[in-house]
C-alpha cells in the first residue's frame, strides 16, 4: 500500500492542475468580452460612399490641404548657451516658411515649471538669431521645455509643439 500512496498522489495533484487550469481558462474568455454598454452604437443614418459632389482626388487634395496647415516645423539650437544669465544668448529659433502661423516661443525651466522666456511673434519665413532670458539665471545647466505655440492672423491660438533642451549659463 504504501507504493500505491507515492503514485496516486501524484496523479490527483495532476488531476487538480488541469481542472484548475480549465476553469482559468473558461472564466478569463468570458471575462474578455466587452460590456454591452461598452460597445459603440451604429450611426443609422451614415451612408456608404464617398461624399457627394466631390471626386477622390479633390477629397484627397482637401485632406492633404489640411494636414500640411496643422504641421508645425521648428527649429532651436540644441543646447542655448549664454555667457551670463544676463548677457544674450544663441537661440536660433526659426518658423519656417512652410508654417502657416506665427509662432510665440517659451521656455519653462523643467524642475520648477517656472517661465523663464517668450518671444514675441514670430511670423512664417522669420527667425530669431540671439535673445535675453526674461529672468537671469546663475551659472549652471538647466534642462528647459520649449514651446513653440501657433497663433492664427487674428491671433487665436491654434496648438503647439514641445522640445527639450538644456539652458546653458556659462558665468
Amino acid at each position: 500500500m504504501d507504493k500505491q500512496r507515492p503514485l496516486i498522489f501524484p496523479a490527483l495533484t495532476g488531476l487538480l492542475a488541469v481542472a484548475c487550469l480549465i476553469m482559468g481558462v473558461f472564466l478569463l474568455r468570458g471575462s474578455w468580452k466587452p460590456a454591452q454598454s461598452q460597445r459603440i452604437a451604429e450611426e443609422t443614418g451614415a451612408l456608404q460612399g464617398m461624399l457627394p459632389g466631390m471626386s477622390a482626388d479633390e477629397i484627397q487634395a482637401e485632406l492633404n490641404r489640411r494636414v500640411s496647415e496643422g504641421e508645425l516645423a521648428i527649429s532651436i539650437n540644441s543646447v542655448l548657451e549664454f555667457e551670463t544669465g544676463a548677457s544674450e544668448g544663441l537661440l536660433r529659433i526659426e518658423n519656417s516658411e512652410k508654417n502657416h502661423y506665427t509662432m510665440v516661443v517659451e521656455m519653462y525651466l523643467n524642475d520648477t515649471g517656472e517661465r523663464i522666456y517668450q518671444s514675441g511673434g514670430i511670423k512664417p519665413g522669420y527667425f530669431l538669431e540671439k535673445a535675453r532670458l526674461d529672468q537671469p539665471l546663475p551659472k549652471g545647466d538647466y534642462p528647459v521645455t520649449v514651446h513653440f505655440k501657433a497663433y492664427d492672423e487674428e491671433d487665436n491660438y491654434i496648438g503647439e509643439a514641445n522640445a527639450e533642451t538644456v539652458v546653458r549659463i556659462l558665468n
